[in-house]
């Protein structure tokens, strides 16, 4: 046996899937060959870890917890269907405010009586009334608590 041969079957060696025979003669190569039989024994070692790690218990209530947090996080994503609303919400706010900003434009500019410096205070406090349709307008200094 050569050492290609002997490290292609290493494997199956270590799995016992081998007939007796070859077994018999890769034990004999790893024995005579320094290099072969090193790595034998370092596979052998890996064989024994992998084995204790497969014995270890794991944790109880660990899959529990586990899907408690994945439940928790999907209930979270369902919770908040409109989450893209509140992506919005900022470029919404200002929109509204530019819309409010120019109807308040076009109404004061559409229609509305201008009153001119050049009237006293109390002819635009008669335009103003007549604007408002107020049939008179009570004079602070004239009414009294009786």
């Amino acid at each position: 046996m050569d050492c290609h041969h002997f490290r292609d079957q290493i494997l199956a060696l270590s799995e016992k899937e081998l007939p007796s025979a070859v077994m018999a003669e890769m034990h004999l190569h790893a024995a005579g060959c320094a290099e072969c039989g090193l790595l034998y024994s370092e596979f052998k070692q890996i064989a024994v870890l992998i084995e204790q790690e497969r014995n270890i218990e794991p944790r109880p209530f660990a899959e529990t917890r586990l899907m408690e947090k994945i439940n928790s996080r999907l209930d979270q994503q369902k919770a908040m269907p409109f989450i893209w609303l509140l992506r919005l919400q900022p470029a919404v706010i200002s929109l509204l405010v530019i819309a409010a900003i120019a109807m308040g434009i076009v109404l004061g500019s559409e229609g509305g009586r201008q009153y001119s410096s050049n009237q006293t205070g109390d002819d635009q406090i008669e335009a103003m009334r007549n604007d408002l349709n107020v049939p008179d307008f009570m004079d602070e200094e004239n009414t009294s608590l009786n």
